[in-house]
């Protein structure tokens, strides 16, 4: 039982000795120098990368994507092919066109060849009805005023001509009846001229009616008759115009049909351009970026974003520059910019533009932008000589409006939060101390009071630490 106790005891001793040691074992931590440096400050500004030189691959047709022609990130030259699209259906609209474009022609065609023989005709009944109305028209003005003094005239030289006729006729006669009685000549011969006086003798009277007629004037009837005429010809002069007027209105059946053609036509066409339209291209040189969401196979609609094709080495910042702070920014003003992506690296630029009107802040993946929030836009260059940034990529944007130069400056991490304190050491042991602070930028800040040049303060495995521990130090790695 002694025994036992003892070795009870044995143990508790060991446990105590190596709690012992460890408590009083040196932590290992990290330290830097407090050191004296140009600390360059100014206003915080949200960043996006831009690319001067930027185009976009969409597609402009709805068709299916037949191949993609480069990997995602391939340097690509302006012109080259980035995809193609299947040409099936376009050819099948092309076909379809063209039998439209045949169709409307065949059309305006037989449009024109209608339309211009029922004109002709109508004209040519125009024509005529008007040249029937003349005539009727003179008839009535002789039946109206009477004869002309030439168809007097004519008149009486017909009687006289009629009556030497009938006298020579009847004389032809009495000398055939005697030598017919003498013996001299037969009987059909004494037949014939007693026809030929007869005949005489009727023209004769002819020309006497015809005579009275012109010499008497015209009849009541007659004027009658002639007015009658000239009205029905008057009536179809208005058919034959009225026909003309319906033929003209037809103009329009071949505007229509020759608007039905030029569309078919514009179709026609637009679907063997829309042939280029399967061969998608790079606008410029540069990057490509394919759209994550489009493959070989998928259908895609116009609009469609096929990729990005973007120069990496000519790159800028657009920067939201809060209105806040515009009383203190100015084009040329130096700015410093970090990424999360290389949160020790600083890029360096100049604001060379501001936008000269506010605008509703965007939403970043750094900041959510509230709906009073207003910003004007800025333009910053940028220096990335080993292309480390791409675009689209957001930064923290420091616009450089007040410069401290040989300030006191220690690391913001080195800072204990919502204290205001670090740990130093001190004698190879850890002592907190309250500082007095000043301006600061995106990694340090400046110490008015609370350290001197040279100090050595803590900034890694500050977890075990307490005041007067000791510590085993060793530099923290080079930012």
């Amino acid at each position: 039982m002694k025994i036992f106790a003892i070795f009870v005891a044995l143990i508790l001793l060991c446990g105590l000795g190596i709690a012992y040691w460890r408590t009083h074992q040196p932590v290992a931590v990290s330290v830097v120098k407090v050191t004296r440096d140009t600390i360059e400050v100014g206003c915080d500004e949200d960043g996006t990368v831009r690319s001067n030189t930027e185009g976009v691959v969409a597609a402009r047709i709805s068709s299916r994507v037949r191949s993609i022609s480069v990997h995602d990130g391939a340097r690509v030259s302006a012109g080259q092919v980035i995809a193609t699209l299947d040409e099936s259906a376009v050819r099948a609209a092309i076909e379809a066109a063209d039998a439209d474009a045949a169709r409307a022609a065949d059309q305006l065609r037989e449009t024109h060849v209608n339309v211009r023989s029922e004109v002709q005709r109508a004209e040519t009944g125009v024509a005529e009805a008007r040249a029937a109305l003349a005539r009727a028209r003179a008839q009535q003005a002789r039946v109206e005023h009477g004869p002309l003094p030439a168809e007097r005239a004519r008149a009486r030289a017909v009687q006289s001509q009629t009556q030497a006729a009938l006298w020579e006729a009847r004389r032809q006669y009495q000398r055939a009846r005697k030598l017919y009685g003498e013996g001299y000549v037969p009987l059909r011969e004494v037949d014939a001229t007693r026809a030929a006086w007869r005949q005489a003798r009727s023209r004769v009277r002819q020309s006497e009616a015809d005579l009275q007629l012109v010499t008497d004037g015209s009849r009541t009837e007659d004027r009658r008759a002639a007015a009658a005429e000239v009205a029905q010809q008057e009536a179809g002069v208005a058919q034959a115009l009225a026909t003309l007027a319906r033929a003209d209105s037809a103009a329009p059946q071949m505007e229509a049909a020759a608007a039905a053609f030029q569309a078919a036509q514009a179709r026609a066409q637009e679907a063997r351009a829309q042939l280029r339209d399967v061969v998608l291209t790079a606008p410029c040189n540069g990057t490509c970026n394919l759209a994550t969401d489009v493959s070989v196979g998928d259908v895609v609609a116009p609009g469609t974003l096929i990729a990005r094709v973007v120069d990496p080495s000519r790159l800028y910042v657009e920067a939201q520059i809060d209105e806040r702070d515009m009383a203190a920014v100015h084009v040329g003003m130096k700015a410093l910019m970090t990424s999360d992506t290389w949160p020790d690296l600083t890029f360096a630029g100049r604001l060379i533009r501001i936008g000269s009107e506010a605008m509703q802040k965007r939403s970043t993946s750094m900041t959510a932008g509230r709906e009073e929030d207003r910003i004007f836009k800025g333009r910053i260059t940028l220096s990335d000589p080993r292309n480390r940034l791409r675009p689209g990529m957001s930064l923290y944007v420091d616009l450089i409006t007040r410069t401290v130069r040989n300030a006191l400056v220690v690391p913001r991490e080195a800072l204990v939060a919502e204290t205001g304190s670090v740990w130093a050491v001190e004698g190879g042991c850890a002592v907190q101390r309250s500082l007095q602070l000043g301006v600061r930028d995106a990694r340090r800040v400046q110490v008015k009071s609370g350290l001197r040049d040279g100090d050595e303060v803590i900034i890694g495995g500050r977890e075990l630490l307490r005041e007067g521990i000791r510590v085993r130090t060793s530099p923290a790695p080079a930012q």
